[in-house]
């Protein structure tokens, strides 16, 4: 399940049972939807078989049977004066397990048992690469977006708080 936000309001939605994300907001309908769609399809499909490998490499490494969780929260923010944060963190059952510092494009272990999933990771320039291009340029491209075309919605008046995109993911499987 994917669930993406902006602010406070969600503005896309996606399970396995569904061919692409659905759009949920009025002006994510635009001119740019189709633009838009394509390249949150992309990214969503991507970390969906992400998500997929990692708890099958978790499971496989601990060696767990039963229903586990992956979860993989992330997104970036952007103040009203153009200062950027990024951020990404995974969990397993409901635990920290990996973060990832996307501007040094490491991964940080947050228990001992992670160190091997960091390592592969960091090994993979292909993964590497596609991470940092979300986290650095799209996220931001369609955070930018979503505020020009959603700024109705979005106004925050009296608050002082950056625009936010957060993707929460979690991948359930039994084993």
């Amino acid at each position: 399940m994917y669930v993406g936000m902006l602010d406070d309001v969600q503005i896309s939605y996606y399970d396995s049972t569904m061919e692409k994300p659905v759009l949920r907001t009025h002006w994510s309908n635009k001119t740019k939807s189709e633009e838009f769609l394509k390249i949150h399809t992309d990214y969503i499909i991507y970390g969906r078989e992400v998500r997929k490998w990692s708890l099958r490499n978790i499971v496989q490494h601990f060696n767990h049977t039963g229903v586990h969780t992956y979860h993989n929260t992330g997104g970036c923010e952007l103040d009203d004066d153009g200062t950027r944060r990024v951020y990404s963190s995974h969990e397993y059952d409901g635990k920290d397990f990996i973060s990832i510092d996307v501007e040094t494009m490491t991964w940080i272990a947050a228990v001992p048992q992670a160190v091997f999933y960091k390592h592969k990771r960091e090994a993979n320039t292909a993964w590497q690469h596609k991470t940092s291009d979300y986290y650095q340029e799209v996220c931001f491209q369609l955070l930018e977006w979503c505020v020009q075309y959603g700024v109705g919605t979005l106004q925050r008046k009296g608050t002082e708080q950056p625009h936010t995109v957060f993707l929460l993911n979690i991948l359930n499987k039994t084993f």
